[in-house]
């Protein structure tokens, strides 16, 4: 499950006086809030907090002026973590080449393994790839490490007008093309959630994609302390929302819209020859919400008996990282908790 936690939570995670080992992961990039948000987030850490500090980097190719924006971010985060004497760590991954689980479940392992059983893990997902926050979510599931995972999400102050109109539909968990999966055999029916985003046209291209017979549900992030952004995801998705037949539902925040996506995987009828499909456009934590229903779905099968289906997984538009939306300022934090379902009144105590 993902529960919320409070920023008083977080600053106490963070505080000297909790005792508990804490170690951050941070990825600055070339967005303005991968550095402004770090620039919060350190402020009054205590110094028994280490770090790992993430740096994405194509091999063989520069693409500037955002090459030189992203290793000024990555600079001002190291100087922030030299000036409070945080121990920290410098990785790379290479990015947007293929990069193997063994090495992001390396650099985890490195980082459990110096906190101990009862440490906190604390990840900055807001400018980590889609692909990266399933390898990071894939190594959480399968670990035997029952320490505490943070998750952290940076809201920008808001973005771009020009979009990125590139790349395929692809499931993240293999890596496969959507177009190939849904082939051989086709489905006999598709379920699919969608939680659109500020682009619209990854929904449209969705839509384009899926076969019928078909059951496609929208969810619409509407921000009850920032209307504008959701004003931007209505208008890119107008004529989606209007002209196809699918499901909209609305939710105020990231934990309600969650949950919905959960009740949506509770839901759904099972057929080991149907497809089941989450489409996280919207902010990256809906990205979580979706891999951790197909892990409910997956449940489902199992404890029904019943032959997992051959299409089963979450959907993500594939391109370079420099092709994404460029996001402008930062304006506030955000952050989850990953509890496993056997887990939850261990960590609520915690808490």
């Amino acid at each position: 499950m993902l529960r919320p936690l409070s920023r008083d939570d977080l600053i106490t995670i963070l505080a000297e006086s909790s005792g508990v080992p804490a170690l951050v992961i941070v990825a600055p990039n070339y967005e303005p809030r991968s550095a402004l948000g770090a620039r919060e987030l350190l402020r009054g850490i205590a110094s028994r907090v280490s770090a790992q500090v993430w740096t994405l980097q194509a091999k063989g190719m520069r693409v500037e002026p955002l090459e030189s924006l992203k290793e000024a971010n990555r600079d001002e985060v190291l100087r922030l973590l030299k000036t409070q004497s945080i121990r920290v760590r410098e990785h790379t991954v290479p990015y947007p080449e293929a990069f193997g689980a063994a090495l992001i479940s390396g650099f985890l392992d490195e980082a459990v393994k110096e906190l101990g059983g009862d440490g906190v893990l604390v990840i900055d997902i807001s400018t980590m790839p889609r692909r990266l926050v399933m390898r990071i979510l894939r190594w959480w599931s399968d670990s035997d490490w029952r320490g505490r995972v943070v998750l952290l999400y940076a809201w920008a102050s808001g973005y771009c007008r020009q979009p990125s109109e590139e790349g395929d539909l692809r499931l993240l968990e293999t890596e496969e093309s959507l177009a190939e999966a849904l082939q051989d055999p086709k489905p006999a029916h598709i379920t699919c959630f969608v939680v659109c985003g500020r682009q619209g046209f990854d929904t449209r291209q969705l839509l384009d994609m899926l076969p019928f017979p078909r059951h496609i549900s929208a969810r619409i992030l509407l921000e009850r302390f920032n209307l504008h952004p959701s004003l931007e995801v209505l208008r890119a998705n107008v004529q989606v929302l209007t002209a196809s037949r699918i499901d909209i539902q609305y939710c105020l925040s990231i934990d309600s819209g969650h949950q919905q996506i959960m009740q949506w995987a509770n839901k759904v009828d099972l057929s080991p020859t149907n497809a089941y499909l989450g489409a996280p456009f919207g902010p990256k934590p809906f990205a979580v919400s979706a891999f951790l229903a197909v892990q409910q779905i997956e449940a489902r099968f199992k404890a029904a008996g019943i032959a997992t289906p051959k299409v089963l997984g979450t959907i993500s538009l594939s391109g370079h990282q420099y092709n994404s939306p460029y996001s402008l300022g930062f304006r506030r934090w955000e952050a989850f908790e990953l509890v496993h379902a056997n887990d939850g009144p261990r960590h609520a105590s915690n808490a």
